[in-house]
């Protein structure tokens, strides 16, 4: 194991006639007993904590249906021999990982978690690394340690217009918590909202309430902009607000877009067209 405590090192073993492989004593003490297993990127197995495991469940799981489908789908938890170090591996991930016994399997710390390979894919794999980029994947797995920076908002006005400022993870907690305060400070004479999200993180997974919450805004005329430097996050959102880099921009914008409505409501009503009655 690494000095700073990071899971490291490769070993090659053996699965047993009853599914069963070592895993290393060095990486049982970091992983602690039970351990979660469950499918990782490019047809190996994720070993992990549980402690590493439940942010993730927290953060992805009523989010993301790649987390559900591939990654907590097949979780389970692990108990390996305290004497051996044998774990049992449940038969679909074998298949999955094409992992048989009597087969030899590789077994690699890569940081805070442990990959599981069938050696020759192993093999491949250490000399492709291109391969089995992340970013391949539209779910990235966080194996660096997730954000715990607590959720913060609070609410001041600017020309009359509320502008909701934002701090911390973006949670489904947070999410709520933002769309309801959405929903109070817009009563029915409020033409629009400014929505901070520049200090949030982890918008790229945005709450599915909150998203339904700026759909609810935008039905009822209210012109929402959101404030955020991520373009992937812009990119995401653009679907249901209009998004600007900063609060000068998003003013810019709106006192256009309202002098045009309001313009648009002043105008009088057209004349009627004379008569083409015959006496």
């Amino acid at each position: 194991m690494a000095e700073d405590g990071l899971l490291s090192g490769t070993f090659v073993y053996t699965m047993d006639p009853k599914g069963r492989v070592i895993m290393p004593r060095r990486f049982r003490e970091r992983l602690g007993v039970p351990f979660v297993l469950t499918k990782g990127i490019g047809g190996c197995l994720l070993a992990m904590s549980r402690e590493r495991w439940q942010p993730l469940v927290d953060r992805y799981s009523s989010e993301s249906i790649i987390f559900q489908r591939f990654y907590l789908a097949g979780a389970v938890e692990c108990r390996p021999s305290p004497k051996s170090g044998r774990f049992l591996i449940p038969h679909p991930l074998r298949e999955f990982a094409e992992i048989l016994p009597a087969q030899e399997a590789t077994v690699a710390g890569i940081g805070v978690a442990v990959e599981i390979w069938n050696k020759q894919r192993w093999e491949h794999a250490s000399k492709h690394p291109e391969q089995r980029d992340r970013r391949q994947l539209r779910f990235e797995l966080d194996l660096e340690p997730v954000a715990t920076e607590p959720f913060a908002m609070r609410v001041r006005s600017l020309l009359g217009i509320p502008i909701v400022e934002t701090k911390g993870t973006m949670d489904v907690r947070a999410g709520r918590l933002l769309a309801a305060r959405m929903q109070e400070v817009t009563p029915g004479s409020v033409p629009a909202v400014v929505l901070d999200l520049r200090q949030a993180t982890r918008l790229r997974t945005t709450p599915a309430g909150l998203r339904w919450a700026l759909a609810q805004q935008r039905a009822r005329g209210v012109a929402v902009c959101l404030l955020t430097s991520d373009p992937a996050a812009s990119r995401l959102l653009s679907r249901y607000a209009d998004v600007f880099a900063t609060l000068e921009d998003a003013l810019w914008w709106l006192e256009e877009h309202t002098a045009g409505a309001s313009a648009a409501e002043e105008m009088p009503p057209p004349e009627a067209p004379p008569s083409l009655g015959v006496e």
